[in-house]
């Protein structure tokens, strides 16, 4: 058994001992075990020995007071205004009391004894309940009081070759490969580390300065950890890497918030909101991910590992020209300084501290005091310091503050102010004169009511604008942000807007993205004039609903979860005209988005594309452009959108019988329907509708899948002549018997299919002449219909092409001999066609019977 899997299960063991309670697995840094814990930990999951799972990451730098909080956090237990030390263990301790635990504490350091009651632990014995702690300190092993001790043990020579090869993409053997496996002694972390840094130059066995550097590396994860910094392509990769030293060890970063930070804090040349930025710094990403410098703590969280960063740390420390500097100070701060002039960022994320420290003078960027969560108060003069009025990026956000400090207009250069989840900040306040910001985030202030008049008045640069879960009840114009991009209004229950909507924001605009509730108070829609390309709604009530329009073919592509969102859109709405003349719009459930992610009217992949109307599936009418299509949902309130579909496609819509249920006005424009897996709908269309016929527009009707379906059209007593249709399509109808009534005339049809309806016995019966009933129809396929005796009487006079397949019971065909007949091509078993009968045998030299192949 390999040497990791033995690691596994020696844990695995031990977690299901019951005489067994807290084990501790112990190592130097590089050896694997946070990954043997890990794997354990997901097999744990799988089992139903416990009720509750908890991974808490911690770090050198981790209080007690911060390891606590996170694990109040990840029980998702709230405590109010974060409560005393004493109240958060309590919870902590009730909570988990009367619950079997597994509880991970990965790379701990802590030094004081009974360290678990200390952070609210039961003694996991008593109830099943186990702790597992991971710790390079032997003092951390004492402490935590195990029942049993781990010592990680190193790969083996076959484990650590194949680690290589997978990390580097090379399974050949090579000089590099050799080397790192006979020099890294199977410790895991050097052999990643190794692997990644070469991965692009492997095949470069030649580059003896290469391999001198290699062989120096070895030496231990630190030597690897140096080397594989010094790989990296450029200066704007590594400043990536470093620029995360701000955030704290044990805090997993989101892909999407890191990168947003690299391009605020200006390590992207090209720009905050540019694409070329974004598309960089993804890069960039995943690069570092590649290399192993980064690695993935779950599916869209990365971390670097702890050895990785007390390298990059001390070498930052260190003098001489590394490109970078650093230093950490005793009140928690860390400086980092980038070769980009005096300007330094200064970080004091997710520290157990209330009050702020005093700041070293020096000119600052940036500023980050995310995650103080029992900061309440920066004091009114905090931000007077010379030095931090050079700030360009602050970032509170998570705090308890309640209000910005007066002091916040001495801010003129600052560009980008965070705020998110500072639940207590009720007023928005002091920022007028911040006319240099370009991003304010205040989401998820939870109690922000107010804007202070004017804040925005000076703010000509401002271009984003996110005040998404707030609890806002007036909105300030926005006429004088002209350089605004993004406006996130998410989740803003209780906003109400005065004038029209959006304020200042026109067809126009320079909007990219705009994000809204859904409440049906928050936008007077009757007097909207325009839906902004971006425009987002949020799934408050269960809606969510996005806009966007595609350059190439100016149309609005509209993605809504729930037809209640069209209650708003009224047929009359100067929207339809105004940004609404093309559009493509599906309605879908989000629960159901993925599964039909193809728009069906973009997809020609399926078998049977030719025999669809003659033509391919896509061919809709020269002038069609506006699409519509229902999905998984009832379809109530769709009234306006359906006035002004082209084509509409239904797909298993709830409690719908027939297509007439609608309202026939609001059909005038269809020229295109498909209806499929709709299981309530007994008929299409239905006598009560005398008009029908002439009010409908509509040119093909494709049928699919409707296990209820009895008739097309029900009850027609009078003649009704449908001049418009062209092409009927019916497949999987299995309860259709007769097609069409006989007062029913299609003098337009051109091309009737019909697949796979086991009950049909005819389409016409005897008495409807086909010079009548389909005096254009010039292509017919019937397919696999069992009981098919019939088409109709008399002739079908513009016949071209029929096509049979396994219609055993229809042994004569509408085809006669005139003048004005052409030649029809006959397709079909040849069994079938012997068995023929036929009035007049010179019909057959008008025939070409051709035996069936692809259908």
């Amino acid at each position: 058994m390999a040497t990791g899997e033995r690691s596994i299960q020696h844990l695995m063991e031990e977690i299901t001992n019951p005489d067994v309670g807290t084990v501790v697995v112990h190592g130097i840094s590089g050896l694997g075990k946070t990954w043997t814990a890990r794997q354990a930990y997901g097999r744990a999951m799988a089992s139903p020995l416990f009720d509750v799972f908890l991974w808490i990451s911690l770090s050198v730098t981790c209080t007690k007071r911060r390891a606590r909080q996170k694990i109040l956090e990840s029980l998702s237990i709230v405590v109010e205004d974060n409560g005393d030390e004493e109240r958060v263990t309590e919870k902590i301790h009730s909570f988990l009391s009367g619950r079997r635990f597994l509880l991970v504490l990965d790379d701990a350091w802590f030094t004081e004894d009974r360290m678990l009651a200390t952070l609210g632990v039961p003694t996991p014995r008593h109830n099943a309940s186990k702790v597992v702690v991971t710790t390079r300190t032997m003092r951390t092993q004492t402490v935590m009081e195990p029942d049993v001790v781990i010592q990680q043990s190193s790969l083996s020579r076959k484990e650590s070759w194949d680690l290589f090869c997978q990390i580097s993409g090379h399974s050949i053997v090579n000089r590099f490969g050799q080397m790192v496996v006979e020099g890294s002694h199977g410790m895991p972390l050097l052999i990643v580390l190794m692997a990644g840094a070469l991965k692009d130059s492997i095949t470069d066995s030649a580059n003896e300065e290469l391999t001198a550097k290699v062989s120096s590396a070895l030496l231990n994860e630190v030597t690897a950890a140096r080397f594989a910094y010094s790989m990296l392509p450029d200066d704007e990769v590594k400043h990536c890497l470093v620029y995360c030293l701000l955030f704290p060890g044990d805090m997993a970063l989101h892909d999407d918030e890191l990168i947003q930070y690299w391009l605020m804090d200006g390590l992207i040349a090209e720009g905050y909101l540019s694409v070329a930025a974004t598309d960089k710094a993804q890069k960039i990403l995943l690069l570092l991910l590649h290399r192993r410098l980064l690695y993935r703590d779950d599916d869209d969280h990365v971390r670097m590992h702890e050895a990785v960063r007390e390298v990059l740390m001390d070498t930052g420390r260190q003098r001489g020209d590394h490109g970078y500097s650093c230093a950490t100070h005793s009140e928690g701060l860390t400086s980092i300084w980038f070769p980009d002039g005096r300007n330094k960022r200064i970080s004091l994320m997710e520290s157990s501290t209330d009050r702020l420290p005093q700041i070293p003078q020096s000119f600052l960027s940036s500023l980050f005091l995310r995650g103080i969560r029992w900061l309440k108060v920066i004091p009114n003069s905090f931000f007077d310091n010379r030095q931090i009025l050079t700030l360009s990026v602050l970032d509170l956000s998570f705090t308890a503050i309640t209000n910005l400090p007066s002091s916040t207009s001495n801010l003129a250069n600052l560009q980008y102010l965070l705020l998110k989840g500072c639940e207590h900040l009720e007023e928005l306040r002091n920022i007028r004169s911040l006319r240099n910001l370009l991003v304010l985030d205040a989401s998820g202030c939870s109690a922000l009511r107010t804007i202070s008049p004017g804040s925005f008045a000076m703010m000509n640069m401002l271009r984003v604008l996110d005040l998404s879960r707030t609890s806002i009840e007036s909105f300030p114009s926005l006429s004088r942000l002209p350089e605004l991009r993004c406006l996130f209004l998410r989740g803003c229950r209780r906003i109400n807007f005065q004038e029209k909507f959006p304020y200042g924001i026109t067809k126009t605009g320079h909007l990219l993205s705009l994000k809204l509730c859904t409440e049906s108070n928050a936008v007077d829609w009757n007097v909207m004039q325009w839906l902004q390309a971006g425009l987002t709604w949020d799934e408050h009530a269960g809606v969510y609903a996005s806009i966007n329009t595609c350059v190439d073919d100016n149309r609005s592509y509209l993605s809504v979860s729930n037809t209640s969102f069209f209650q708003y859109l009224d047929k009359d709405s100067p929207l339809w005209d105004n940004c609404f003349l093309r559009f493509h719009i599906r309605v879908c459930p989000s629960e159901e988005a993925n599964r039909d992610s193809e728009f069906v009217f973009q997809n020609e992949n399926f078998v049977f594309r030719e025999t669809y109307f003659g033509t391919k599936y896509c061919s809709h009418p020269p002038n069609a452009c506006r699409f519509l299509e229902i999905h998984h949902v009832r379809p109530w309130g769709i009234g306006g959108v359906l006035h002004h579909a082209d084509v509409v496609f239904l797909n298993d819509v709830k409690l719908v019988k027939q297509l007439s249920d609608f309202e026939l006005q609001n059909l005038r424009g269809m020229r295109e329907c498909w209806i499929q897996r709709c299981d309530q709908m007994e008929s299409i269309f239905t006598a009560e509708l005398e008009d029908v016929s002439e009010v409908l527009s509509l040119e093909k009707l494709w049928i699919s899948n409707l296990e209820k379906l009895s008739f097309l059209f029900a009850g027609v007593e009078k003649e009704t002549n449908f001049t418009s249709l062209k092409h009927i399509h019916i497949d999987c109808c299995p309860n259709l018997v007769g097609l069409f009534c006989s007062t029913l005339r299609f003098q337009n049809l051109e091309t009737l299919q019909i697949r796979f309806c086991d009950k049909l016995e005819s389409v016409y019966d005897h008495s409807v002449i086909g010079e009548e009933a389909f005096p254009r129809l010039h292509t017919l396929r019937l397919w696999e219909l069992p009981e098919l005796k019939s088409v109709c009487g008399g002739i079908l006079p513009c016949l071209k092409h029929l096509k049979v397949k396994e219609c055993p019971k229809l042994k004569a065909l509408p085809v006669g001999v005139n003048d004005m007949t052409p030649i029809a091509i006959i397709r079909g078993e040849r069994q079938w066609w012997n068995n023929l009968t036929w009035e007049d045998e010179r019909i057959k030299s008008h025939l070409l019977f051709r035996r069936w192949g692809r259908f």
